[in-house]
């Protein structure tokens, strides 16, 4: 199953930094990172510069184009297909 299709929009839920927590990203399509084998993983664009780790230079950094993740570390953010509504009570007793 595919939890992503390029221009969803996603939560990151898990990462190796915890200020990237609850960030928010687009995916960009589905690629492979040899530090997640055989795990589905995305390229995804972050709506705010986000920390990463360049496994090739071995440092830490701000990137703001593309970053990514594996499935697990994400949650779409997708319109609920029956909107949930309240019934409004009128009156307050006291």
């Amino acid at each position: 199953m595919n939890n992503f299709m390029p221009g969803d929009m996603a939560r990151v839920i898990k990462d190796e930094f915890p200020e990237n927590l609850g960030a928010i990203v687009e995916i960009l399509y589905e690629d492979v990172y040899d530090s997640y084998p055989g795990e589905r993983c995305w390229t995804c664009k972050p709506v705010w510069p986000m920390l990463c780790t360049e496994e090739w230079i071995g440092r830490t950094c701000i990137e703001s184009q593309e970053v990514g993740f594996p499935d697990a570390c994400l949650r779409p953010i997708r319109p609920e297909a029956d909107p949930v509504t309240t019934d409004v009570v009128d009156e307050v007793s006291a």
